[in-house]
């Protein structure tokens, strides 16, 4: 039986083969179209995310922030209890300010501390 399995997969292999390539082209062409179409859904979506991160409150949070870092380096720990919020969210807001190579971070043991560009 395990021998005419085989030989049944085997016919479905060859005529599969000896189908003309322009009908799998469409198909793929069709799968291809629908990825892209999905591909652009996704870039609208982060898109939106990205309006959404930047919100006022971001904005001025970061400008809080930078404001806290012109007395010197700071660790996100004293950067968030200087403006009342989290050391999660005060690292955030450190690590999107050094993305946008506006402040510099400097490792001192198991301390990270975030200045200012032109600071040390």
């Amino acid at each position: 039986m395990d021998k005419v399995k085989i030989r049944e997969d085997i016919l479905r292999i060859k005529s599969l083969i000896s189908e003309p390539r322009n009908l799998r082209v469409q198909n793929q062409g069709d799968e291809f179209l629908t990825q892209l179409q999905e591909l652009g859904y996704r870039l609208e979506e982060l898109e939106k995310r990205l309006e959404e991160s930047r919100s006022d409150t971001y904005v001025k949070r970061q400008k809080q922030i930078v404001s806290v870092l012109k007395s010197g380096r700071k660790t996100a720990t004293e950067a968030g209890k200087a403006l009342g919020i989290s050391r999660t969210r005060a690292s955030e807001y450190l690590k999107s300010l050094e993305n946008d190579k506006l402040v510099l971070s400097e490792r001192v043991g198991r301390k990270k501390y975030y200045f200012l560009r032109g600071d040390k």
